[in-house]
């Protein structure tokens, strides 16, 4: 299935795949898991590189922590294996601050997921800007970067999307324009 999306984005000039790393399945330690990712993703490599599209495992499920997205991106060493920074999860489930998420992912940032939680609530979404996440920042230091991949907001059904659309909108441009 990756395959055949990698060559579907390519076809309507995508640049970039997501794919999540999952959860780690019950019986199977973290460094087991870590493995199974590491041969999927070097598995689609050359797939990715035919086609020059980005597979970007994504700061999702069990793999918030940023250094243990780069860890196994580091281990793949692949120049189309990339990351998709989601910049909430790894402040919300990975334990790190948006500097350091963004250190740890930088060489790997080929594109980035915005949304916006309270700490205190980090299944419920509010308009981005409302939260606790730092989107400044983390705009700041894409800009710093000199990041040129595409920002999008994610919309998870959770207001109508004629309501939610046009305001995130004008957040992203604040942030991240």
């Amino acid at each position: 299935q990756a395959r055949q999306a990698i060559e579907l984005a390519a076809a309507i000039d995508a640049p970039v795949v997501r794919v999540f790393g999952g959860p780690i399945p019950e019986g199977i330690s973290r460094e087991e898991s870590a493995e199974s990712i590491v041969r999927s993703l070097t598995a689609l490599a050359d797939t990715a590189a035919l086609y020059q599209v980005h597979v970007c495992i994504e700061t999702h499920d069990d793999w918030c922590d940023p250094n243990l997205v780069a860890d196994i991106l580091t281990r793949v060493d692949r120049p189309y294996i990339a990351a998709n920074w989601d910049i909430m999860h790894p402040i919300t489930r990975g334990g790190a601050t948006m500097s350091q998420a963004f250190e740890a992912l930088r060489p790997w940032i080929r594109h980035v997921h915005v949304h916006d939680c309270h700490l205190t609530n980090r299944n419920g979404l509010v308009p981005m800007g409302e939260g606790d996440i730092d989107h400044k920042t983390a705009g700041a230091l894409l800009k710093a970067a000199g990041y040129t991949g595409a920002v999008s907001g994610e919309w998870i059904d959770w207001e109508p999307c004629d309501v939610h659309l046009p305001r995130e909108i004008v957040a992203m441009r604040r942030f991240f324009g």
